[in-house]
């Protein structure tokens, strides 16, 4: 079971991610904003996808300041969009790693060349950056969940005469 932690525990930290980037979909056609959450491989998962200026999908919570953000920043990748994103980030335990900041960042070619042949119809605010990127890193508290959900198997008392545990799976946090 302890090997078994140990694997568990390293592809936990493994997925961890490194990335948040505000993408802004094109305003013309209505599109907001969208802070994805993505490893250092690039790729990410669906609950690290999260809707900075229209509502998420059902059941999702969401900052409720967020749904309001789109009429504020009118699609424009604002500081507003970034004081969102950090709220959101901070919910998931992650912090912009020391000295990092948001920074521009250039998608694909084709992405690119889409957004050059936009510009001239877009109004100010919309036209640069469209995307933006920053380094995070796990909080302390996020690390320590990770540790206790997957860190040694707890010790278990003497059990009586013809009892005995198995585990079913890992501990399911840091009072296990």
């Amino acid at each position: 079971m302890t090997e078994r932690l140990e694997r568990m525990r390293a592809g936990q930290l493994a997925a961890l991610p490194t990335v948040a980037e505000i993408r802004m979909a094109y305003p013309l056609a209505g599109g907001g904003a969208t802070l994805r959450l993505m490893t250092a491989e690039g790729s990410t998962v669906e609950r690290h996808m999260i809707p900075l200026t229209e509502r998420g999908a059902a059941g999702r919570e969401n900052d409720p300041a967020g749904i309001y953000l789109d009429t504020i920043t009118d699609g424009a990748n604002t500081e507003g969009l970034k004081v969102a994103a950090e709220w959101h980030l901070m919910r998931l335990g992650f912090n912009y790693a020391r000295g990092a900041a948001w920074a521009p960042y250039t998608g694909s070619a084709s992405s690119e060349a889409q957004w050059k042949e936009w510009a001239p119809m877009l109004p100010d605010g919309h036209r640069w950056p469209h995307t933006v990127r920053v380094a995070i890193t796990a909080a302390a508290e996020h690390l320590a969940y990770i540790d206790g959900a997957f860190g040694p198997a707890p010790k278990l008392p003497d059990l009586p005469a013809g009892v005995s545990a198995h585990p079913s799976g890992p501990p399911s946090g840091p009072e296990a």
